[in-house]
């Protein structure tokens, strides 16, 4: 299943075949060789810092946040409006969590309510789609009360009338959920609840029968765990994330309703909907419920993570070619790779056995297709075609280990090999080479047999290599999976740089990370407008302009904000 070659014999016969090019041009290759630099973009300049900037402002003062909120939303309003709902919707991962960050998003959006009413006005019924109803009520104490109480009070009524109807296709919102309790032991809550209650004309009992009766309408899937009601839950409503986590508790206490369920979705005419569910996961966490089951290299084999992956591509598949059917990983596969983690859970091993799978199985043409290569001094081609699954794939690859550094001259003179021998076209490279590792680039990367350190030089001469075959050198990303140490979170980690050689540095991991890298897009500024200008997130700006332009300030719409 592997070709290795001795590459130190092939790098001498390409050598020779291009001696002369390169006799002409390596002086001024050396020439060109610079310290390394980091370039950033000054598209964006506030935003992007303040969007890497979210872990330390966990800590900050609100108003030390809204300072720099406010210089966001002087640059470019729309786009800091849809960052706010962005960085709190909590249905999706952002890169700093899955719940969305909930006090960062109201200290922002109390910026707004004081210096930018109308706006806050505009947007306030969009809240409980990205975030919570008690997103909603920590703005009662501010001049959009009135505005609040109107919309919980509006969004109760509906709820009550649409549980009358018993339909679940008009399903109730959680508003009854989130609502404060007069039967607590929170004073801070009690009166709360109370300033509700008065400002929508209820009594007490009345307010308490109205929470009371739609939670229970609701049937919300961990009250029903909590209770041990197994039979109460239906597994097609339950929401996927919940379907996922609770899954052993499930099959557990639940087994032969969740096997008919499990069943059910692996059918033909179901596999479009359990997709469309799936676009939610990210490679790694597939392959970590995987290893999670791993002993002595043997992986169990799961039907339903077999699924999930296989619905990976088709996800990948309707969202087009975005480049990523020509990248090729150089995955590091040693034991400190195993022992070092991105979270409490995820080791760094698990994602680079992911991304390293995904990109396989994605690569457009069948020289590289299910290939990658290895993280060593004499670098191979590991050819994974004869497996069969994800479970055969993972097996394979925790029965290879190296614990060497890897030579990236020869990983080039392999790859130009390859081409060579079998005739390839121009097209049918990698455009990219991922190289997943858990170190920063200058200590376990190396040229040539003296342990050099790459230079821009060395670079120039790589290219000269390829383009002397009618070939492109292919750009070289490098990914340290565990992040820099020495980064502190008081300053703003851009995750993704370029240095004068023409190498992206990716610096930890994050869901966010993993989707740039996925989607192909390297510019984080580009990546940030990617995710703000999805359809998730143009509600915000068509409510912004549809006030503008309709009934507030049609002749000046820029005084409005």
């Amino acid at each position: 299943m592997t070709t290795n070659n001795n590459n130190n014999n092939n790098s001498v016969t390409i050598n020779d075949t291009i001696i002369q090019t390169m006799e002409t041009t390596s002086s001024t290759a050396a020439a060109a060789a610079t310290t390394t630099t980091t370039t950033t973009t000054a598209k964006g300049k506030e935003l992007i810092t303040m969007n890497y900037s979210i872990l330390s402002m966990r800590k900050m003062k609100e108003s030390t946040i809204q300072e720099h909120f406010s210089k966001v939303y002087q640059e470019n309003r729309i786009h800091a409006m849809k960052w706010l709902f962005y960085i709190r919707d909590c249905r999706k991962r952002n890169g700093q969590g899955k719940e969305g960050e909930r006090r960062l998003f109201r200290s922002c959006f109390n910026y707004v309510i004081k210096e930018h009413l109308e706006v806050a006005k505009i947007v306030l019924p969009l809240i409980p789609d990205y975030g919570r109803w008690d997103d909603i009520l920590s703005f009662m104490q501010s001049p959009l009360e009135d505005d609040v109480v109107a919309l919980i009070k509006n969004q109760l009524e509906k709820d009550k009338r649409n549980m009358k109807m018993n339909n679940r296709k008009n399903a109730i919102s959680l508003c009854a959920k989130w609502m404060p309790s007069v039967n607590t032991s929170s004073k801070e809550t009690k009166k709360l609840a109370h300033q509700l209650i008065q400002k929508l004309k209820m009594t007490e009992r009345q307010y308490r029968k109205t929470l009371s009766t739609l939670r229970s309408y609701l049937k919300i899937v961990e009250v029903d765990l909590s209770a041990k009601k197994w039979n109460n839950i239906d597994y097609s409503i339950v929401p996927f994330k919940a379907n996922f986590k609770y899954q052993k508790a499930f099959l557990k206490h639940d087994e032969e309703r969740r096997i008919a369920y499990l069943t059910k979705i692996k059918e033909e005419e179901e596999e479009e909907k359990v997709a469309e569910k799936m676009f939610k996961l990210l490679p790694h966490e597939i392959v970590h419920e995987y290893q999670t089951n791993t002993t002595d290299s043997k992986v169990k084999r799961n039907n339903r993570l077999e699924l999930l992956w296989k619905n990976l591509f088709h996800k990948e598949e309707m969202d087009g070619n975005n480049g990523n059917g020509y990248t090729i990983c150089i995955t590091d596969n040693s034991q400190r790779m195993l022992k070092d983690k991105v979270s409490k859970a995820i080791t760094c091993m698990e994602i680079a056995h992911a991304f390293t799978l995904y990109f396989s199985e994605r690569f457009s043409g069948p020289h590289f297709k299910n290939h990658y290569i290895t993280f060593n001094s004499n670098p191979h081609f590991i050819d994974l075609k004869t497996c069969t699954n994800l479970k055969e794939k993972l097996e394979f690859l925790h029965s290879y280990q190296f614990e060497e550094n890897c030579n990236l001259e020869e990983v080039y003179h392999l790859i130009l090999k390859h081409a060579m021998d079998h005739h390839l076209g121009r097209e049918e490279l990698p455009s990219t080479l991922l190289l997943l590792s858990n170190n920063i680039f200058d200590q376990k990367i190396s040229i040539g047999n003296k342990s050099e350190k790459p230079t821009k030089a060395f670079f120039e001469t790589m290219k000269i290599k390829f383009e002397a075959m009618g070939y492109t050198l292919p750009k070289l990303i490098v990914w340290n999976l565990q992040g820099d140490e020495s980064n502190t979170t008081t300053t703003p980690t851009i995750p993704i740089i370029e240095n004068d050689m023409g190498i992206s540095y990716i610096n930890g991991f994050t869901s966010e990370i993993s989707n740039m890298i996925l989607s192909n897009t390297f510019d984080v500024y580009d990546h940030l407008l990617k995710q703000l200008n999805t359809k998730r997130y143009q509600a915000i700006e068509d409510a912004l302009i549809k006030e503008i332009l309709l009934t507030k300030h049609p002749s000046h719409p820029k005084s409005f904000f």
